[in-house]
């Protein structure tokens, strides 16, 4: 069946002081000041100064020489990584002069673990170094025969962990390629394009469950419910996606899931369904 994008769905889902200058005072005959009292204010400005030079100096002094010797380390921002591992890779930096430490070595150490994509490291006043990770976001399991990997957007293969899940679609039909690899393929490239898309998009997200990528018709998906197949093509991943989230909200929510088979979503204006 046929269904057209314009007439079968609403027109617009996108349903997208000058102020013057006072008079100068007349002059007047400048009076004769004092030297004792230009000296008084000059000599109290100076002594402000001075006090507040000392002043600044003890404390950025005191900051320095409390914060030379790192006391204790934490990690802030891991979940998949442990601490224990991030902690190995820094070394023992407790009893360190912090300024005998070679923190950009610290750091590329800990971002060498799977998940770690950047790292930081700030030391307190009272000696408390503090490591920071920002981890890497998973956007796919990638599934290949008995191998599976999360994969973030950068190609970048993450191990599954015990007890670490993330609800993210199954991908399937890209090579996973050795362990270190990389992935760079045009494949995954047409398949990170269309999960980044699928993210930004609610219903899209949320209804589908499985994605494969075939050299025949690009990106085909299984919904949530009842196993619809959906052809999304090989491009214009945000008009294809906003069709199918106009067409599953006003059709297949209306008429129920199990009427349709198959929906293909390449043809821009119009929706290919094949029903029971």
């Amino acid at each position: 069946m046929l269904w057209n994008t314009k007439n079968n769905n609403p027109e617009s889902m996108g349903r997208r002081i000058q102020v013057q200058e006072p008079e100068a005072p007349k002059s007047t005959p400048k009076r004769k000041q004092t030297s004792l009292a230009r000296i008084n204010w000059r000599g109290i400005a100076t002594g402000i100064f001075i006090l507040a030079i000392i002043s600044g100096g003890i404390t950025l002094g005191s900051y320095y020489n409390s914060g030379r010797t790192v006391k204790s380390v934490d990690v802030a921002g891991n979940g998949f990584t442990s601490e224990k591992d991030i902690l190995a890779k820094a070394g023992n930096l407790v009893s360190l002069h912090a300024d005998s430490i070679r923190f950009i070595d610290v750091i590329e150490k800990i971002e060498t673990l799977p998940y770690v994509k950047r790292a930081s490291i700030s030391v307190s006043p009272s000696g408390r170094l503090r490591i920071g990770v920002t981890e890497r976001k998973p956007m796919g399991m990638f599934i290949q025969g008995s191998r599976r990997l999360y994969v973030d957007q950068d190609g970048i293969k993450l191990p599954l962990i015990a007890g670490k899940f993330v609800d993210v679609p199954l991908v399937y039909g890209i090579g996973l390629g050795s362990a270190r690899d990389t992935l760079k393929t045009k494949e995954f490239a047409f398949v990170r394009d269309f999960l980044m898309a699928t993210s930004l998009d609610p219903v899209a997200s949320s209804t589908l469950s499985e994605i494969a990528w075939t050299s025949e018709e690009g990106i085909v998906a299984l919904s949530h419910e009842n196993g619809i197949r959906i052809v999304f093509g090989k491009d214009h991943f945000e008009r294809s996606l906003s069709n199918w989230s106009m067409f599953y909200t006003q059709v297949v929510a209306v008429r129920g899931p199990e009427k349709f088979t198959t929906i293909d979503l390449r043809y821009g204006g119009q929706i290919v369904t094949r029903e029971t």
